[in-house]
């Protein structure tokens, strides 16, 4: 054991006697945590009853204080300045047609007083809603660096993505008129600093000086990069690139003299994302990438890249600047034997937190000072689980009938059974993958003796273009041959038993991957269990067509992209299957989705039921797409188990 890994005091491990389903399904006793910029106060977003509070944790003299936020969904928290948190909030609302939409807010809260503000609330012109904000710092202090849509001057719907480490944004098609402003976080009065009609993206400084914008005119598919010289905005990189492929500015290069631009997908190869450095006289290198699923590491204070960070089955990152290199190699050192991440750094980022986990862990914060070789747990996210509740996922290779191999990770129960009952669990997209991060419903059913197995099937994003292209028009094709290829194979390995297997779906593609397998492939399982999927595919395409402003727009290209634009929807769509259907089926619709319409959930209903097919119904009371409530989740877990006992005992 290294010096470093002594000196953490892991906390009480729970009792081995099974916990409550709420201890494992139910909310977190911690969301999230972030450190304050000078490295010395923690905040935890934790939960008190119904209620959701900041914990402020002072590392010196070990004192707490709670500031309440409210009765509201949460994602995650970060420091605005030493005595300002952010948190970023989750509410649904039901629009005019009467489905509902997410709505992304952001709160500040004054940790010396607990005076809570919304962003942008006060400001005529301005939603609250789809806001993103990062800490600046100038000589005048603390505030935010936000881009946000004018309502006034809107062209259409804006769809902005968070700002990540503080970088950049993008919008997916510049529909919107956007604006880069400065946050004053006593008054909450927001400054422009710049506008663009088809703005997509900015990189600026850790002051919030802007250095570049990308803008993106959907109308002629033309992407521009401008850089900011002395106030004019000097065009550098100006090229025509279709509405799925328009790059993506990234922040600051290294030296901050540049920007890191990726170009997207290549269209030939096998690269998914494709970096370059520019620089203000136009000139252009390539950014090395040495591994999938890149992002950038951009320094706390800086903003420029000081690292690349690689999700695949696990965290890793390659780090560039001298003390991030260290930092790095202690932080793996300390931790060695667990997966980590990093979640937060104060200014000086020898001070961290780190989130692990392992085969006795399943999530707990760390507090890393490495300016004197401490590492303190701050806590557990699930303290009611220890090692004789978890079981490790174990990568197994998949060959399928056509000769790709696939990754597959297999959950067996964890008391231990020869080859158990399997729950085949897709991941969603179908463009993206899953890894070895702990999962609590996959958590749940291995609890229950059941094994499960996560395939990353041909579409699956992280393994190169290749995969991804193979996946596309195959929705109810040689995706579902994957699947029951690998519950074919593990059953003649003898890790599962493959007569007795079931498919679960808890979102669009999913739900829809789990009905159109017992339709299209009726020997293979059990039971199937559909959440929220999508069943009519034709219709969905339609229905993405006119919400999301017509075929040609992002989500409309994307959609025919993934289908296949000459493929038949209505031969693999399971509304139009059921007479193939002989396994029973459990549809299961949440109340509040903003994603799939209440229709697709109806008509497949209605088509079991004509059809006399064994099926049953549970409508999840206030449940949203991001699966936030936990009363709701708790009643969707529970109809899972109890189908699963009734048609597909462990």
């Amino acid at each position: 054991m290294s010096a470093l890994a002594a000196l953490i005091s892991r906390p009480g491990r729970a009792s081995d006697v099974w916990p409550a389903l709420k201890d494992v399904i139910g909310d977190p006793d911690m969301y999230d945590v972030a450190l304050s910029p000078d490295g010395t106060q923690i905040a935890l977003l934790m939960r008190s009853g119904k209620t959701k509070i900041v914990a402020v944790h002072t590392l010196k003299d070990k004192t707490s204080r709670r500031l309440v936020l409210g009765d509201f969904d949460v994602r995650s928290v970060s420091w605005a300045s030493d005595t300002h948190v952010m948190v970023n909030i989750c509410r649904t609302t039901q629009t005019g047609s009467g489905l509902y939409s997410d709505l992304d807010q952001i709160i500040t809260v004054d940790t010396r007083s607990g005076k809570n503000t919304l962003l942008y609330e006060r400001q005529a012109g301005y939603s609250t809603a789809g806001a993103s904000a990062v800490r600046i710092k100038t000589s005048g202090g603390y505030s935010l660096a936000s881009v946000q849509a004018q309502k006034t001057i809107m062209a259409g719907p804006a769809t902005i993505e968070s700002l990540t480490n503080g970088g950049t944004t993008q919008t997916l098609a510049g529909f919107a008129h956007l604006v880069l402003n400065r946050i004053d976080l006593v008054n909450g009065f927001p400054i422009q600093i710049d506008r663009s009609e088809w703005g997509i993206g900015w990189a600026f400084r850790g002051d919030g000086s802007a250095v570049a914008r990308a803008d993106y005119i959907f109308t002629s598919n033309l992407f521009s990069l401008k850089f900011n010289i002395n106030g004019d905005w000097k065009e550098v990189l100006s090229q025509k690139v279709p509405v799925l492929n328009v790059p993506r500015l990234l922040g600051l290069s290294h030296d901050g003299l540049g920007v890191i631009i990726d170009l997207g997908e290549d269209p030939q190869g096998e690269a998914e994302a494709r970096w370059i450095e520019l620089r203000p006289d136009g000139t252009q290198s390539p950014v090395a990438l040495n591994g999938r699923k890149p992002s950038m590491v951009l320094h706390p204070v800086t903003r420029q890249m000081v690292g690349i960070r690689y999700d695949e089955d696990t965290t890793r990152y390659d780090f560039f600047d001298p003390v991030l290199q260290k930092v790095g190699f202690n932080a793996a050192k300390a931790m060695q034997g667990y997966r980590y991440r990093i979640v937060d750094w104060a200014e000086d980022p020898r001070k961290l937190l780190l989130y692990v986990e392992g085969a006795d862990d399943a999530g707990t914060y760390y507090f890393a000072d490495f300016t004197t070789a401490e590492v303190v747990a701050i806590g557990e996210r699930h303290p009611h689980l220890n090692a004789a509740h978890l079981s490790e996922k174990q990568a197994v290779k998949v060959a399928t009938a056509d000769g790709l191999t696939l990754d597959t990770y297999l959950s067996l129960p964890a008391k231990g059974a020869k080859a158990p009952a399997v729950i085949v669990l897709p991941h969603e997209g179908p463009h993206s993958r899953d890894d070895l991060w702990f999962d609590p419903l996959v958590t749940v059913l291995t609890s229950r003796g059941y094994a499960v197995l996560q395939v990353n099937y041909r579409g699956s994003s992280g393994y190169g273009m290749g995969l991804v292209r193979r996946g596309y028009g195959e929705w109810g094709r040689r995706i579902l041959s994957d699947l029951s290829d690998s519950v074919k194979q593990l059953g003649e390995k003898g890790l599962i038993d493959a007569r007795r297997a079931s498919i679960l779906g808890t979102g669009p593609f999913s739900g829809y991957a789990a009905l159109a397998s017992v339709a299209l492939e009726p020997d293979v399982y059990r039971c199937a269990i559909g959440i929220s999927g999508i069943y009519d595919l034709e219709a969905w395409r339609n229905y993405i067509d006119i919400s999301k402003g017509g075929r040609e727009r992002y989500a409309g290209q994307y959609l025919r992209r993934s289908l296949g634009e000459a493929t038949n929807l209505r031969a693999i769509s399971p509304v139009r299957l059921v007479s193939r259907i002989q396994a029973p089926v459990l549809l299961m619709q949440l109340e509040k989705d903003s994603q799939v319409p209440p229709a697709q959930i109806r008509d497949m209903e209605s088509a079991l039921k004509s059809a006399a097919k064994v099926y049953e119904t549970v409508k999840i009371r206030d449940q949203d797409r991001l699966w936030l409530n936990e009363a709701a989740r708790l009643q969707t877990v529970e109809s899972v188990l109890s189908f699963l006992s009734k048609y597909n005992p462990a």
